[in-house]
């Protein structure tokens, strides 16, 4: 296995050199790309009057309008469609979800958030009744022998590993689970907060059709016991034959709203090999407004990539221009609601391609490029980027990445990031997720995380504008090498069990 995959990188390396000398187009329409021109762009994505760019919010719209005027400008084709119109958007709409009233009643009791807290999912208002059994700790034994099937089953497994016995009594029948998953009373607030604002929240997301309605209510020792009838002790004893079955019925209303939202998409097409597809992607979404008021207006995250996309294009585009078209199809791609989980990426990808995914040969993601990370600003070293994921699929992309980088801009490529166990999961973190799921090569350019992330404090005079510019130069010419050299990145590497899923 290591004689093969030293002899697959000597392929690649011979392959780039062999393939590659320094490009003067590449640096004439590289050079285009300056700290102003950068700025120029992030003054109006970064404004204040663009309110944090939040997902299908008023500023998020009028960011979008303004990068589809500058896609206009530069003459790239609209692949999109607006009322059946070409456009530069892609439009389509996210669900907000969420629950008015999350409760249950056992006799003249009610159950409500925060003595208990529902954790499942419903894909519609439920309302019904059941059967509580007590199956003590939800052991194989204890599973098989309760009769299960149409009731509520009661686990006490207080700690980690209760997942997999709510997924066991479910297998056995059970149309609902509670669990008690501390021991004390006093550890139930702070163990469920995290769930109880995941489960109260309105939450955005793409339709989901295998979606599935899932009863599941963490308890709090006392409530269970008092619901069975049972004393503490006897509760933590398993003491199943004190129990008795208890009726109880139930409410989950859920309630639903259409957010229209949209990606923004410009394209160049390509000439002899315009079949195949780059694609240059960032996220021109971000965080919104404060509680009070303060403006998150995501300078770096992600107005940093948004504004570089939008510079790559009219390089590309003056090259056109001038009769230098990409041999492949550029396709420069500003997604929303990543921020919301990778969701205008994942419509792209999942729902609407509008280039076939088989012929997209590699996307390039920026997200986060104009400033140091709080390691960085404390030593001073300012020269380094973090590139994520470029050999997790292709043994040429990361080789290809590091040749433009010693041929062009010389910066320190820190690869520290670009590994399965990162405990980080940069990865999976920034859209690029999305195609390499779908066993496209990527790479996520990144400059890390600091201080001002996710807050109001993310403004435009942080940007560090000579970095800005050189993390910039590196991505074009790397993106003009994959638009016009011969033989696309091979796809050769089995992906990491750990990278399959998020």
């Amino acid at each position: 296995m290591m004689k093969k995959s030293i002899f697959l990188a000597v392929l690649a390396w011979v392959s780039v050199f062999t393939a590659q000398s320094q490009d003067q187009n590449a640096l004439k329409y590289g050079s285009m790309i300056t700290q102003q021109t950068l700025r120029n762009h992030l003054e109006i994505v970064a404004a204040d009057d663009m309110e944090g760019r939040d997902t299908g919010m008023p500023g998020q719209w009028k960011a979008a309008e303004y990068i589809a005027s500058e896609f206009e400008k530069l003459g790239l084709k609209k692949v999109g469609n607006d009322n059946g119109q070409p456009s530069y958007l892609q439009k389509f709409d996210l669900y907000r979800t969420g629950f008015n009233e999350v409760s249950f009643k056992v006799g003249r009791e009610s159950y409500k958030v925060p003595d208990v807290v529902f954790l499942g999912s419903a894909t519609k208002t439920l309302k019904g009744s059941s059967t509580i059994e007590f199956v003590g700790g939800g052991t194989e034994e204890e599973l098989v022998t309760a009769n299960l099937r149409g009731k509520t089953a009661l686990i006490y497994a207080p700690g980690p590993g209760y997942e997999a016995k709510v997924e066991n009594a479910r297998s056995k029948g059970a149309e609902a689970v509670m669990v008690v998953n501390v021991e004390e009373d006093s550890q139930f607030e702070q163990a469920t907060r995290r769930f109880r604002n995941f489960a109260t929240a309105r939450r955005l997301g793409l339709p989901n059709p295998n979606a599935e309605d899932n009863m599941l209510w963490l308890v709090s020792p006392s409530q269970a016991a008092k619901i069975m009838g049972l004393s503490l002790e006897d509760l933590k004893n398993l003491n199943k034959g004190k129990a008795k079955a208890v009726k109880y019925s139930y409410t989950i209303e859920r309630v639903e709203e259409a957010v229209p939202t949209a990606n923004v998409i410009g394209v160049i097409e390509g000439t002899d090999l315009k079949d195949e597809v780059v694609v240059l992607s960032a996220h021109y979404d971000h965080v919104g407004m404060t509680p009070d008021g303060q403006v998150n207006n995501g300078a770096d995250d992600d107005g940093s990539g948004t504004v570089a996309v939008m510079e790559f294009a009219r390089a590309f585009a003056e090259a056109a221009k001038n009769g230098i078209q990409p041999r492949r199809t550029m396709v420069f791609l500003l997604v929303t609601g990543e921020e919301r989980g990778l969701l205008g990426s994942r419509y792209y990808t999942d729902f609407d391609p509008i280039f076939p995914l088989e012929n997209t040969v590699t996307n390039i993601n920026i997200d986060m490029i104009g400033r140091l990370d709080t390691e960085h600003e404390e030593s001073g070293h300012r020269n380094y980027v973090y590139p994520i994921g470029s050999a997790f699929l292709s043994s040429e992309l990361k080789i290809i990445i590091d040749y433009n980088n010693t041929t062009y801009t010389n910066l320190d490529l820190d690869y520290r990031f670009d590994a399965p166990d990162d405990p980080n999961r940069f990865y999976f973190r920034s859209d690029h997720y999305n195609f390499a799921k779908h066993g496209i090569p990527v790479v996520f350019m990144f400059n890390g995380v600091h201080a001002d992330y996710h807050r109001p404090t993310d403004t435009i005079d942080k940007i560090e504008w000579d970095v800005f510019e050189k993390r910039a130069h590196l991505i074009f010419f790397t993106a003009w090498d994959l638009a016009h050299r011969n033989r696309k990145p091979i796809v050769d590497q089995e992906m990491d069990e750990r990278l399959t899923s998020r």
